[in-house]
């Protein structure tokens, strides 16, 4: 597969130093080192960072068993290279076992040394022979199962099972670990929707209607974004379902002044400014400038004018008809398309996000006039990052009361909420990303 094993290497090398997420570091490092390499070789490097990293605690178990030095110990380069040949020995069966465990050992030629060569070899040649003999935790035991087999944190696990139940739980890490929906936004300032449908059928792309956003096309089967038709030309965005509704939730109007106060990187900024007609005035604003170019870059190739950025909150002015906060947070509800954030998270996290997603609530409720409306939203599933901070921040400020918007969502998810002015969605019950979205009026 050309390059993609050693891209795949150097992604899971710098996502474990904290250097980035890992779709955009393979998007960095195929421009920079392999910028002619297949659609073929980008979606198998994909593939081997995303399965690594979604299946990492049950690839060091399996290679626990067959290795003599503590994992730990291990050179990171090392290590990495183990768990992306046991991720192709033990998930994916197109790959011969042979290509495994040579391009494994090449790898290693290059980034080890004679002796991590005979380790690697004999490591993963014994995981060919062993694999079936393997002793997984089974779900007699589903604390165990849920941390080796369906590989996530202790720490997280412990939370699921006491809040939902195991079965619940199982379904939460089992959704976590499928590849996810492959969903696009069309840009309607542009295209229609049934236009760009059109398009994709010309290119012999299969695609179907989203039933979570009018905007919405889901394709059957992922693709390059810069391959598909109007990429260009703007005539679509890469966005999950679960993050379409938001926008929609907001209901921003033509010649509205409108604050998206965590803009990056720009989806839902975009998307309101589509809702609007590209009519009124959106100011973009996030604490990260290099984040912010990255809405920059958005809002021009979708040819959007109705886009102000912001760099520093000095700078923002008061009386807003509308507010979004899209607040940073765990990302516990999106680890089907970010697994690295399962990693790179300790249990501390939700209590510090809290009080930062209520600092920033307090910053925009005081930019919001009388009579306007403020979205807060999270990708979370923690109720330290939704729920509890919600009630803590209206508990302190009565002049903000629910705002229902039953009428934005799906009949799929209006039992589930809206009315109250409050949704929480969840994964393994609503088959969505996991979001938590509130509304609410200034009176």
């Amino acid at each position: 597969m050309g390059i993609a094993r050693e891209i795949a290497l150097q992604v899971l090398l710098r996502t474990a130093q904290g250097k980035g997420q890992p779709g955009l570091l393979l998007s960095a490092e195929f421009t920079k080192h392999a910028p002619e390499e297949s659609v073929v070789d980008r979606s198998f490097a994909q593939e081997l960072v995303l399965g690594t990293l979604r299946f990492r605690n049950a690839l060091d178990w399996a290679i626990s068993r067959h290795c003599r030095h503590s994992l730990p110990t291990l050179p990171s380069a090392i290590l990495q290279i183990l768990r992306l040949g046991a991720y192709q020995i033990l998930y994916l069966d197109r790959v011969p076992d042979s290509a495994s465990v040579f391009s494994s050992v090449e790898l290693t030629k290059k980034y080890g040394h004679p002796g991590t060569v005979k380790l690697v070899n004999a490591v993963l040649q014994s995981l060919v022979r062993g694999r079936d003999r393997i002793p997984w935790p089974d779900q007699s035991d589903m604390l165990h199962h849920l941390v080796i087999v369906q590989s996530h944190p202790e720490w997280l696990v412990r939370r699921w099972l006491d809040r939902f139940g195991p079965e619940e739980a199982l379904a939460l890490c089992r959704w976590n670990n499928r590849v996810p929906i492959f969903s696009l936004r069309v840009n309607t300032l542009k295209c229609p929707v049934t236009e760009y449908e059109r398009l994709l059928s010309e290119k012999g792309i299969t695609c179907h209607r989203s039933e979570v956003c009018l905007e919405g096309i889901v394709l059957d089967k992922a693709a390059k974004v810069e391959s598909l038709p109007g990429y260009e030309e703007g005539l679509f965005v890469v966005q999950s379902e679960g993050a379409m509704l938001v926008s929609r939730i907001l209901d921003p109007c033509p010649g509205e002044k409108i604050l998206d106060f965590c803009s990056a990187p720009g989806g839902k900024t975009s998307h309101m400014a589509q809702l609007m007609g590209d009519r009124g005035e959106i100011t973009a604003h996030d604490v990260s400038s290099m984040r912010l170019r990255l809405v920059k870059d958005a809002v021009r190739r979708l040819g959007v004018r109705s886009v102000k950025i912001c760099e520093t909150q000095a700078s923002l002015e008061p009386f807003y008809d509308r507010v979004l906060v899209d607040a940073p947070c765990s990302a516990t509800g999106i680890l089907q398309r970010r697994p690295d954030a399962k990693w790179s998270k300790r249990p501390e996290v939700l209590a510090e996000n809290g009080r930062l997603e209520r600092e920033i609530l307090e910053k925009g409720a005081s930019l919001l006039r009388v009579g306007g409306v403020m979205v807060y939203s999270t990708c979370s599933t923690e109720p330290e990052e939704n729920e509890l901070v919600m009630d803590s921040f209206c508990e302190a400020h009565p002049e903000f009361v629910p705002d229902s918007f039953e009428a934005a969502l799906p009949a799929s998810l209006r039992e589930k909420g809206g009315v109250s002015g409050v949704l929480q969605i969840l994964p393994q019950r609503d088959s969505l990303d996991g979001f938590f979205v509130a509304k609410m009026r200034k009176v």
